[in-house]
């Protein structure tokens, strides 16, 4: 009898299936996931991981770790944030398919030199994140610095784009030379030979091979699987870059991990088996937010905690008033009065002051609403974990 996934292929695991691939702390640098059985991302293809196995960022990068794409002609560094290319194409094969991902809607400045980007009927919040960078191959791109709302950002440097642009992002790149092994973030592109990378620029000056999709630090790393039993990390979020041969072109995520400013693994419990899953942080505990006493809507930046795919971040949470009342809600519903019935979590402080455990959505931007009330009100967050979906 033949059999069908419900969307018309012959004997294949149903659309979004995954049973296993529970990925698990090792070391600073080291994951481990256990077997799995899964269909691939876009649905074209059953994959399985045999057995547990073990990544390790720092022994298998060129092979099966994150990607590290050889970019097209050389880089010439001079020691500064400056790159020249030769031969080179930057404004197109830092994206995966040396496609930068086309965004929802139209961009503009208004024909001005701005870093404020204005879109009309764009979702920013859901489609791009900081350190993304944003723009066209027209215009060059810049990095998102912040995400005002859904149609609204700020960049780090001007760019001059004609109202009613096709608006384009690529994710999170880096730039890695060849010679020193020197990864820095780019923060700018202005054409296919000259880009600018972080102020901690390239330590000589040399012309070189140039790659990407290699460690940097302070930025999540996305966990995939593909084809041939293979399990890597990518700086790519909804695509890896496929130019590892072995991988074939079928991939699917199955979690993530935050390296931070030491170039550690943020410690922590992974738990699910389906496409749901929880993450448990069990590294040093740390305020993301400490005595805060806004009245009004306030957001707070939780992309150290809670990568953007994250559904909704998990916080213990302690209040310090007499009779005041803390509020927590997702971030982009505008500036309404803090209530309770602004689709907001709440919780009132006794007289002593109180604590609980708070999950929060985020709305896919890594950042959430909080405001407070009452004489001498204040609220502290400490990050917990975050739920997402693969």
């Amino acid at each position: 009898m033949t059999t069908f996934n419900g969307w018309g292929t012959a004997g294949a695991n149903p659309k979004g299936y995954i049973s296993g691939g529970v990925l698990g702390y090792v070391s600073a640098n080291s994951l481990n996931i256990t077997s799995l059985v899964c269909r691939s991302g876009d649905n074209t293809a059953d994959l399985s991981v045999a057995s547990a196995q073990t990544l390790d960022v720092t022994t298998i990068n060129a092979a099966n770790g994150l990607e590290r794409k050889t970019l097209t002609g050389t880089i010439t560094t001079n020691g500064t944030a400056a790159v020249v290319g030769t031969a080179s194409a930057y404004l197109t094969e830092f994206a995966p398919s040396n496609t930068p991902r086309t965004l929802t809607g139209t961009i503009g400045t208004g024909g001005a030199a701005t870093t404020t980007i204005t879109g009309v009927g764009t979702k920013f919040t859901q489609e791009i994140r900081p350190l993304d960078l944003i723009g066209n191959s027209t215009v060059g791109f810049s990095q998102v610095v912040s995400i005002t709302s859904d149609t609204s950002l700020v960049v780090t440097s001007n760019l001059t784009i004609t109202n009613g642009a096709t608006g384009k992002v690529v994710e999170n790149p880096t730039l890695e030379d060849s010679n020193g092994g020197e990864v820095r973030r780019v923060i700018a592109i202005a054409d296919d030979t000259h880009l600018t990378v972080d102020a901690r620029g390239f330590s000589s000056s040399h012309t070189v091979t140039g790659y990407t999709g290699s460690e940097d630090i302070s930025t999540w790393f996305s966990v995939w699987v593909g084809a041939s039993n293979i399990v890597f990390f990518s700086t790519q979020r909804t695509t890896p870059f496929g130019t590892i041969a072995s991988v074939g072109t079928a991939f699917r995520l199955v979690g993530y991990v935050y390296n931070d400013v030491g170039k550690d693994f943020l410690g922590g419990t992974w738990i699910g088996v389906g496409s749901d899953r929880v993450f448990l942080n069990t590294s040093t505990e740390n305020y993301l937010l400490s005595n805060g006493t806004q009245t009004g809507w306030t957001p707070i930046d939780a992309s150290t905690w809670a990568p953007s795919a994250a559904q909704s971040l998990l916080a213990t949470t302690l209040g310090k008033a007499v009779g005041g009342t803390i509020f927590l809600r997702a971030s982009g519903l505008g500036s309404s009065t803090v209530t309770r019935n602004t689709q907001a979590i709440s919780a009132i402080v006794g007289a002593n002051g109180g604590f609980g455990t708070m999950s929060v959505p985020l709305n896919g931007c890594q950042v959430f609403d909080y405001a407070v009330s009452g004489a001498s009100a204040a609220l502290y967050v400490v990050p917990t974990g975050y739920t997402y979906s693969i």
